[in-house]
């Protein structure tokens, strides 16, 4: 074979050895080059973003939770059938509860007052048989409306729309005169003692937002607990009780909000020991309407720079992310969000220019 045609042929094998080569270079650094060319989230410093490593991680477990105080006013509706005793009025003293049956038909009577919540004794009470209504003759029922003005505390866990937490309220609540049903000539109002008496509720609950809309949010919302009705009532104090309620919330940002929230609860029937021995059994239902305010800690610090003009959360060369915004203010706003107004239409705007 020419010398010339062998040098030919060992010069493609070379060729081809060095295009394979290349190939396999091209093949192996393929990946590492596009993933050096991925697109990294950058702030306006060109920072990277990268908000779960510079994020306190305390901070932002307890944005998780969400802290409400509210206050407002409420109506307790009692109900007390009375078809096992007899009544008794006295005009200018009050009306009494005394023992029913034929044994007690010649008295002098045992008669308790004040026996929506603290029965009181009243011995040697004297009655002609036509002054008292009989419980056989009709069916009554006593029915009385307390007024409160509840304070109450809530900590709940947030997950997306759910919350689930729990709650204290403390309560001043006063007793008003109730009426007996169906209404009885010779029966006067009922009337207790019972002025300011302080009650306290222990609950968990359960919510659910179910809707947005622009700047407001629904929920509903479910209460279960144990409610003590406090010191000026005898017998049992504690007492279950469960409540479902509905709220509208205005949002001023992603950390704070303002709510109006009402709610109607069912009370398990208490029993009122009267002093002859019997019992009194008393049933309760609530409504309630309260105003109030909700906060979440914001999970990044407020920027420590002065003159930072950035309302959108960032980070700066110390890799931390910060909030733009004060926590009345989104943090995430869209263009002319959090100043909807134009400078021009400013007063102090159009005073200096």
């Amino acid at each position: 074979m020419p010398y010339t045609a062998h040098c030919s042929i060992l010069c493609f094998k070379r060729v081809r050895y060095f295009f394979a080569l290349l190939v396999l270079t091209a093949v192996w650094a393929a990946p590492t080059t596009l993933l050096a060319q991925k697109e990294v989230a950058t702030d306006i410093f060109g920072n990277p973003i990268n908000p779960e490593v510079r994020v306190n991680p305390v901070r932002k477990i307890l944005n998780k939770f969400q802290v409400g105080f509210s206050m407002g006013y409420g109506s307790t509706y009692y109900n007390m059938p009375l078809d096992d005793f007899r009544l008794l009025s006295r005009p200018g003293v009050g009306t009494f509860l005394i023992p029913g049956g034929d044994s007690v038909r010649n008295a002098p009577y045992v008669a308790a007052s004040n026996w929506l919540s603290t029965p009181q004794s009243n011995n040697n009470l004297f009655a002609a048989p036509g002054d008292y209504v009989e419980p056989d003759t009709t069916s009554l029922r006593l029915r009385a409306r307390g007024a409160s003005i509840p304070l109450m505390l809530t900590v709940h866990f947030t997950q997306d729309r759910l919350r689930i937490g729990g709650g204290v309220a403390f309560e001043w609540h006063t007793l008003e005169s109730g009426e007996f049903r169906p209404e009885t000539p010779i029966l006067i109002d009922y009337q207790d003692q019972v002025r300011r008496n302080l009650q306290r509720k222990y609950f968990g609950s359960l919510a659910y937002r179910f809707h947005d809309w622009w700047y407001f949010s629904f929920a509903a919302d479910l209460q279960v607990g144990i409610l003590d009705r406090g010191q000026a009532f005898s017998g049992v104090r504690t007492t279950l009780f469960g409540g479902l309620g509905g709220s509208v919330e205005y949002n001023f940002s992603e950390y704070a909000r303002v709510f109006a929230r009402g709610s109607f609860e069912y009370r398990a029937a208490y029993t009122q020991p009267m002093p002859w021995g019997a019992e009194g059994r008393v049933r309760q239902l609530g409504t309630y309407v309260n105003f109030g305010i909700s906060l979440n800690l914001p999970e990044a610090r407020r920027c420590p720079i002065s003159n930072c003009k950035i309302q959108t959360k960032h980070i700066h060369t110390s890799g931390r992310l910060y909030r733009g915004q004060s926590i009345w203010k989104i943090n995430t706003p869209g263009v002319g969000e959090n100043h909807r107004k134009l400078l021009k239409r400013k007063r102090y705007y159009r005073k200096y220019n």
